[in-house]
């Protein structure tokens, strides 16, 4: 009885070294994750200027004058203004995941137009659904020109094939999800000097983006 009562009279001080001892590191170790969250989110969706254009680049050294270059190019096949904002950003790593993550918020947040990577990361983002098929985005006439170009991707969808279709979603099968950029002579000089880029690198339009000519833009860019 004695110890009972000794340990339900502990002082103010008995108190807080036993929340130190006990309960301090596991509460700053969820503190911290739930920072870190709070804080990817907010960095990636916070407000920012509105680019006409943005493309994600995987795994690529892309200078400053390749970037440069690539913009005007695609403001002349877009027929964009000067001023229009094409965003291009080569920072995405595919051998880490995060960056997936990073794509998948901005993309839902239509941040992203459209995707240059790598085949095989491009058959990974492929198989989750990012992309739009290529047979109902672009023209009947650019389909025929670039027949040699398209390149088809497996996608596994969780609906059923009927229902899917009835709601506008692809089901699981292959589809034109890309275009393959081995040929694109823009594409060959952009990297020339380049210490990193995929060997078959392919491009794709992000299925959230609203920016249908602008992104035809840089298909006819890349194409030529």
């Amino acid at each position: 009885m004695a110890d009972k009562n000794s340990s339900g009279k502990r002082t103010l001080r008995q108190n807080i070294q036993q929340f130190k001892d006990y309960y301090l590191g596991r509460t700053l170790a969820v503190l911290a994750v739930a920072a870190l969250i709070i804080y990817m989110v907010s960095h990636f969706l916070a407000p920012q200027e509105k680019a006409d254009l943005t493309v994600a680049i995987f795994d690529t050294d892309l200078s400053e004058d390749a970037r440069k270059e690539m913009e005007e190019a695609v403001r002349e096949a877009a027929g964009l203004p000067q001023d229009a904002v094409i965003a291009i950003d080569s920072g995405y790593v595919s051998s880490n995941t995060n960056e997936y993550t990073r794509l998948s918020l901005l993309s839902a947040n239509g941040q992203v137009d459209a995707v240059i990577a790598g085949r095989e990361a491009f058959a990974e983002l492929a198989g989750f659904g990012y992309f739009k098929d290529l047979s109902r985005f672009i023209s009947e006439d650019m389909q025929s020109e670039y027949a040699g170009q398209i390149v088809t991707f497996a996608y596994e969808s969780d609906a059923v094939a009927e229902d899917a279709q009835q709601n506008g979603e692809l089901a699981s099968g292959e589809y034109p999800f890309g275009l393959s950029l081995e040929g694109s002579a823009l594409w060959t000089s952009l990297t020339a000097q380049s210490s990193i880029r995929p060997e078959k690198p392919v491009v794709g339009v992000i299925l959230e983006s609203a920016s249908d000519e602008q992104v035809r833009g840089l298909l006819r860019a890349l194409m030529k």
